[in-house]
């Protein structure tokens, strides 16, 4: 097989790249969880229910998928590109404007892994979480916040994931009511404020002010020669006063595993509020 399709780029290389006759320039990544029916996103945008087969595009440097189900923990993973062996096939014959071409339409490359399996892990009884989530309504304190991750080395929508991992933690440890990213886009725009152009302590107080939250979390990770530091800090608004903090690195990690330990530090920063 692997002889005819070679002589077919042999053929072709002068109207197209080996790889992209070959395999194209999508690529289709199949997704399967236990239980199945789980919600897939791919870089925030949902695009399908487990079990599913999801088109890609090979010129997609990389992709956050998060699988989704109510009363599950969410699991994320980044696909990556590689480069296909079927780039080399231009070598082989001369094809120059082959090898031009697969660059070009991203062809080039094969996206890994290109098969999911997950298995979600369910949340504590849905009893006893209903009763635990009553009894936080009726308690409530007060108003908490989070700020947008700040994140060098990773794209903008692992971010937006992160974000909402942080949020996820404080909805289910905290008697406050937790102020959505919805809720903060609205305000923060309301006062014509761009929240991507915060930065430093005073203006991440400043802004908690702006959303009248009581207390307010920011966070930063950052991806420096493949380890992710990551650092979380927790501010009484009203003082400005750093209440806890907490830091952490994760070596050699997915981004499952980045997702998991910032749910670890979130509950860690959310004890001295208990």
């Amino acid at each position: 097989m692997a002889k005819v399709e070679t002589i077919i780029c042999s053929l072709l290389f002068l109207f197209a790249g080996c790889a992209t006759i070959i395999h194209g320039t999508n690529q289709h990544i199949s997704v399967n969880s236990s239980p199945q029916g789980a919600k897939v996103s791919v870089n925030g945008i949902p695009v399908a229910t487990t079990p599913a087969k999801i088109k890609l595009s090979r010129s997609e440097s990389s992709v956050n998928l998060l699988i989704e189900k109510e009363g599950y923990k969410s699991q994320g993973v980044i696909i990556s590109r590689k480069l296909s062996g079927w780039f080399f096939g231009n070598l082989l014959i001369g094809g120059l404007i082959g090898m031009i071409i697969d660059a070009v339409d991203g062809a080039m490359f094969r996206l890994e892994p290109s098969e999911i399996n997950v298995v979600l892990s369910e949340f504590e009884e849905g009893k006893k979480r209903s009763a635990t989530r009553t009894k936080k309504i009726s308690e409530r304190e007060g108003d908490i916040a989070a700020l947008p991750v700040i994140t060098q080395g990773l794209p903008p929508s692992s971010a937006e994931l992160l974000w909402k991992a942080i949020l996820e933690v404080c909805a289910v440890n905290t008697s406050y009511r937790v102020l959505t990213k919805e809720n903060v886009f609205a305000i923060l725009k309301d006062k014509e404020v761009d929240i991507n152009q915060c930065s430093d302590v005073q203006c991440s107080v400043e802004y908690g002010r702006m959303l009248q939250a009581d207390k307010l979390i920011t966070g930063e990770v950052n991806l420096i020669e493949g380890i992710y530091y990551v650092s979380l800090s927790l501010y009484d608004v009203s003082s400005a006063a750093v209440e806890n903090a907490v830091s952490d690195e994760c070596r050699n990690c997915d981004f499952n595993k980045l997702l998991k330990l910032v749910k670890q530090l979130t509950s860690q920063l959310l004890e001295v509020l208990k």
